[in-house]
């Protein structure tokens, strides 16, 4: 809406001027033309076809379905949403984080600008990355190379004091860095930090990712670009509990590491994409549907697996009598739904095949599965579970099945597409309960299997019945062997 008022007042603006020679109406088809054009690079920009922008903006429809979460709690970064007139206290640690930073490392402002986004020619590089029709029009590129500069001196600066426990070997550039850290403190800032880092991973709050080490350049003995991204990235998987391939883990082994091949984070754009393409390795595909109560009671079991979001996987037995639906474990915390929302507002932004709609595939698996809070309280209860939940009140199952149901809200059909194996595995699952003669085994032994756990666990629940149930079958046992030597001693010839 903004930028369409900004368009009428430049029109107006235009058909006010002194010494105009022609008449208003004889502009209206390049204005119409104009719009036009807008109206396309908008349309290329929702369809992940522009070239030139890749610091994304969510598309009006969904922004609308979950306002809260696309906004930014503390600060912002890049080049939208930085129109404010008035510095807040955030405006102000990022300043004093980079004087800090200046006065530590001998710099001058115009000097620390050039080493770290170049020119002005490269500025206006940078600046094109963002959508021209949504960024601030008084930005220009030297005001592009300011503010850039702000923010990588301040996001790396932060970065660097964040996570350095996560770091393999902390460098002696690492140990400057942190003396930084005070001035969180100082400001009363310092209880901020875990919405200063979720802030980071906002999809209009991206900025080029190299600017980062063209940073860390200037600190000598600092950590190299990698293993700060790398570190960033395990820090979110692990704060934001997000399901990640054997390959990030911690207690990672050589042959597993072989097997999956962790992404190259210098060759993304963002911190966001380092994220996603850990969550989402380039090159797997997606592997359902029906809830998960209905899966149990057609026999089909659901287990928990460590993998990314594209382990998913349908396995069913030689005779099809029993099936294995496995699922990657996600564990829901308070910033589940934020994060996570991210994500699939810049995979919807930047994809366009709809075999590349991982996360969103996954999402929608579990948005499938998931129905009612029972579907939840069974997903967390199984011997190998699929959902672990750290939420507050007594009604977090009924929270999580609000989250997964309402996560993709606002998507149209056209933006949630599964990719080949998935439609197959839902191929895969559809007809086990739609063939008959399937049914009649599948269906029976299901529900007998069904009706046997939940014996089972209601057995398990109430000891004194699993007692009682003990003690009866003994005295049945004990009594039918009395019965058998009486039987006999009577026919004994």
């Amino acid at each position: 809406m903004k930028s369409s008022s900004i368009r009428t007042d430049d029109t107006m603006e235009g058909s006010s001027r002194p010494g105009q020679s022609e008449p208003w109406v004889m502009s209206i088809p390049d204005e119409v033309n104009k719009h036009v054009h807008e109206i396309r690079q908008a349309y290329d920009r929702d369809q992940g076809g522009h070239e030139k922008t890749c610091m994304y903006l969510i598309p009006r429809r969904i922004w609308d379905a979950g306002k809260d979460d696309y906004r930014v709690q503390i600060i912002h970064f890049g080049l939208y949403g930085r129109n404010q007139v008035e510095m807040d206290i955030i405006d102000k640690v990022r300043v004093r984080v980079v004087s800090s930073f200046m006065e530590q490392f001998n710099l001058k402002w115009k000097g620390l600008c050039e080493k770290v986004v170049g020119s002005e020619e490269n500025a206006q590089t940078f600046l094109d990355l963002y959508n021209e029709t949504f960024r601030d029009r008084h930005l220009n590129a030297s005001s592009a190379m300011s503010s850039l500069t702000l923010d990588a001196v301040f996001l790396t600066v932060f970065l660097c004091t964040k996570i350095c426990s996560k770091l393999r070997e902390p460098s002696e550039g690492l140990e400057q860095l942190q003396e930084l850290r005070q001035i969180f403190t100082e400001v009363g800032v310092a209880s901020d930090l875990h919405q200063i880092f979720s802030d980071v991973w906002l999809v209009k709050n991206q900025i080029p990712l190299e600017l980062i080490g063209k940073v860390l350049s200037l600190v000598k003995d600092a950590p190299s670009p990698e293993d700060l991204i790398k570190a960033t990235v395990d820090e979110a998987l692990s704060r934001f509990k997000l399901p990640c391939p054997p390959f990030r883990r911690a207690d990672v082994t050589l042959e597993i590491e072989k097997a999956d091949v962790p992404p190259r984070f210098l060759d993304c754009k963002h911190l966001l994409e380092c994220l996603y393409n850990t969550m989402c390795p380039p090159g797997e595909s997606n592997k359902p549907f029906r809830t998960a109560s209905e899966l149990r009671k057609a026999g089909i079991r659901v287990k928990g697996i460590d993998a990314g979001v594209t382990g998913t996987a349908f396995e069913r037995s030689t005779f099809h009598f029993t099936a294995v639906l496995s699922l990657p474990k996600i564990h829901v915390t308070v910033d589940t739904r934020r994060i996570l929302r991210n994500l699939c507002a810049y995979e919807l932004a930047k994809t366009t095949s709809p075999d590349s709609q991982k996360l969103i595939g996954y999402l929608s698996v579990l948005d499938n599965l998931i129905d009612t809070a029972d579907d939840v309280r069974l997903l967390r209860q199984l011997q190998s579970s699929v959902l672990s939940v750290s939420l507050p009140g007594d009604d977090a199952d009924q929270q999580v099945a609000d989250l997964f149901n309402n996560l993709l809200r606002n998507y149209s059909s056209t933006d949630i597409q599964y990719t080949a194996d998935l439609r197959n595995l839902h191929n895969d699952v559809s007809f086990l309960f739609e063939n008959e003669l399937r049914n009649i085994c599948i269906r029976y032994f299901g529900r007998i299997r069904h009706e046997a756990e939940r014996f089972l666990g209601r057995l398990k629940d109430r000891p004194w019945l699993m007692i009682s149930l003990l003690a009866a079958t003994i005295l049945l046992a004990m009594t039918g062997i009395q019965t058998a030597y009486t039987v006999l001693g009577y026919y004994r010839p």
